[in-house]
């Protein structure tokens, strides 16, 4: 599960046909997964990623004069605010509990970088739906003991969004 909510400014080259988007959004993700390990893949792992990040989108916009349709392409830089890992463990007594590790203190690196491709499909004046593309590029952790699955994680999203414009 993952949301982005934030603010953008568009910067007109000329009347209707191009121009800029330059945003700033909060970008929340949780994301969970199980996986089995050991010598007989007899065992199994829970484990759960939270990450916050603060990212800044840099578009260039193209339309034709008559169209709702504007294609959107650019590059965003995300700097990482909160970003911890954690598995379920046995405790005493057979209980399981959550074991958490910040992964932005050894591992983490800061910022990542995307490239972004989108649509935005204009319903009104004040109202836009937005589909857009981030592929990221950047390793997101590095260090990390080998054999752990997520030494190459990259941020790659599907956004669907909806844009409300003040004026």
């Amino acid at each position: 599960v993952a949301w982005k909510a934030g603010l953008f400014a568009i910067f007109p080259l000329n009347e209707y046909m191009m121009g800029f988007k330059i945003g700033v959004l909060f970008d929340h993700s949780d994301a969970s997964a199980s996986y089995l390990y050991g010598a007989n893949m007899d065992k199994e792992m829970s484990v759960k990623f939270k990450q916050d990040r603060i990212s800044v989108p840099l578009l260039f916009t193209v339309k034709s004069p008559y169209s709702s349709f504007t294609l959107d392409f650019g590059a965003q830089i995300s700097i990482p605010v909160q970003d911890e890992f954690g598995f379920l463990k046995e405790g005493s007594n057979d209980d399981m509990k959550w074991e958490w590790y910040d992964m932005m203190d050894q591992y983490r690196q800061s910022p990542d970088f995307a490239l972004l491709l989108g649509v935005t499909i204009k319903a009104n004046r004040y109202m836009s739906f937005d589909i857009r593309y981030e592929f990221g590029f950047s390793n997101l952790y590095e260090g990390l003991p080998n054999g752990w699955r997520f030494n190459a994680l990259t941020a790659n999203t599907l956004l669907l969004g909806l844009s409300f414009y003040a004026f």
